[in-house]
């Protein structure tokens, strides 16, 4: 009897298996695919996201040594370094035209603009360095700065180069110890910290909110300007968003 009790069992126990899996069993790897799934998407995003800010720091990081290298071609041969500012211009452009004006109107003859590449009277190149704001829906505090040479012909300022993903620039003009005669350039670049360069952190207590900065200069020798006004300016979206109302001015000599 025992015998015939246990090959029941053992016949009921294989139909059992070649039925298949079971409603719960088919529920919970239901369950566990679906866990398995919002973590890869999450690893995804998360990753994304890496990728994105170590792009964009990549870039200011570009940018500012972009800055540096082109700004020193041009400031190196400086003979006049302004720091200007105006007071009733409400934007950079409008500072700088008020500023072309007042040069040219100017009875000295040396506070005129000059262009030497297109005036063969003239034995100077006159620029300005300043900043503006590119995308100011996107990106309200990112500055793209603009370096711009005089042009006689058009009685304006023309483009030179441009450099993007710069948040602040802070200018000195200094006496050189070593060398009373020469004029310390200096400046110091910030760039955009993680935390404003992707505003999606995942956990805004833990974005990255420090800056890469650089701190530079160029020591001019060619200065000829005995009046020159040794001082600082700050260019930035901060303090009454002086990037509105400030710019650097300098005349070098003709480049060939």
């Amino acid at each position: 009897m025992n015998t015939k009790l246990s090959a029941i069992r053992r016949i009921g126990q294989k139909a059992k298996s070649k039925r298949g899996a079971t409603l719960v069993e088919l529920i919970a790897t239901v369950a566990i695919l679906a866990i398995v799934s919002s973590l890869s998407f999450q690893a995804i995003f998360i990753a994304s996201e890496e990728y994105q800010r170590a792009t964009k720091i990549s870039e200011c990081q570009r940018s500012i040594s972009l800055m540096q290298r082109n700004l020193d071609k041009y400031i190196k041969t400086a003979v006049k370094v302004k720091f200007k500012s105006s007071v009733t211009a409400t934007n950079i452009t409008d500072a700088i035209n008020e500023f072309v004006t007042e040069c040219n109107n100017d009875p000295d003859t040396d506070t005129k603009l000059q262009d030497a590449d297109s005036d063969a009277n003239d034995k100077y190149c006159d620029y300005v360095l300043y900043a503006f704001v590119a995308d100011p829906v996107n990106a309200p505090d990112a500055l793209s700065f603009r370096l711009s040479k005089y042009n006689k012909g058009s009685n304006s300022f023309d483009a030179i180069f441009t450099v993007d993903n710069i948040k602040e620039m802070n200018f000195d003009l200094k006496l050189m110890n070593s060398s009373p005669d020469s004029i310390l350039f200096d400046y110091t670049m910030n760039s955009m910290t993680n935390f404003e360069i992707i505003n999606k952190s995942i956990d805004n207590n833990l974005a990255d909110k420090s800056e890469y900065s650089v701190a530079a200069g160029s020591v001019m020798n060619n200065i000829t300007d005995t009046s020159i006004a040794l001082g600082s300016l700050n260019i930035s979206t901060d303090f009454g968003k002086t990037y509105n109302t400030n710019f650097v001015y300098f005349r070098t000599t003709q480049r060939r």
